[in-house]
């Protein structure tokens, strides 16, 4: 008889520490809720200070106030492009042969692509501008995953710099055959027309994927 008491006891003392752990639960969601409201109300009123200020001020005060936000907006976007690496990122290293210096300007496309099996998953396209001290200058177009098609003797891809026409420009495979690069040939075409535009859409051919069109925010390419 002693030992069931003993263990109804236990039973009844499980009982409590899991009626104690709701009860912090529940307390801790409650606070935190509560938290949350007051901060929500002080952002709230926070906001309401700062438009009593803003319809308070001349309209040449609130003219510049709206002026600064959109400046301040768009470096913050600018900012977020660049770390994205949405905007040129300019590269010099040196030949290890002692050749030269290797110049590079490197840019990702401003939208995403998704792939079929098996190469799904969200990916950009890189566009490359480099001035080698061996091999030239060249403008070369890659990507994460996929295999772009390219005849062994060259291919065309069309572009399309800002509001013009599509034009066609010729491209080569590189010379280890990877097929998530190409070549595209006539540089100094490519970057002229290039310079003369904010954007420019390069539609490239995946194999058994179809053509998709990658877009790139080319402003202020400084490039020789």
């Amino acid at each position: 008889m002693a030992r069931q008491k003993g263990r109804i006891g236990c039973g009844g003392l499980l009982g409590l520490m899991l009626l104690a752990l709701i009860v912090l639960i529940a307390f801790g969601g409650y606070m935190e809720e509560k938290d949350r409201k007051a901060r929500v109300a002080e952002e709230r009123a926070q906001q309401q200070e700062e438009q009593r200020r803003f319809q308070a001020m001349t309209p040449e005060q609130r003219a510049e106030i709206v002026k600064q936000r959109e400046a301040e907006a768009k470096a913050r976007q600018e900012a977020e492009q660049r770390r994205l690496g949405l905007k040129w990122s300019y590269f010099d290293r040196e030949d290890k042969m002692g050749r030269g210096t290797i110049k590079s300007a490197v840019v990702k496309s401003l939208n995403e692509i998704n792939l079929k099996f098996p190469y799904q998953g969200a990916q950009r396209a890189t566009l490359l501008l480099r001035k080698h001290p061996e091999y030239g200058k060249d403008v070369i177009l890659s990507v994460e995953n996929g295999q772009l098609l390219c005849e062994y003797d060259g291919c065309e891809l069309t572009v399309r710099f800002g509001e013009g026409k599509p034009v066609k420009y010729s491209a080569a495979e590189p010379a280890d055959f990877d097929p998530t690069t190409l070549f595209i040939r006539n540089h100094d075409r490519f970057v002229a027309n290039t310079k003369k535009v904010d954007k420019v859409a390069v539609e490239v051919q995946f194999f058994q994927q179809g053509n998709r069109v990658f877009e790139f925010d080319v402003s202020g390419l400084q490039w020789p």
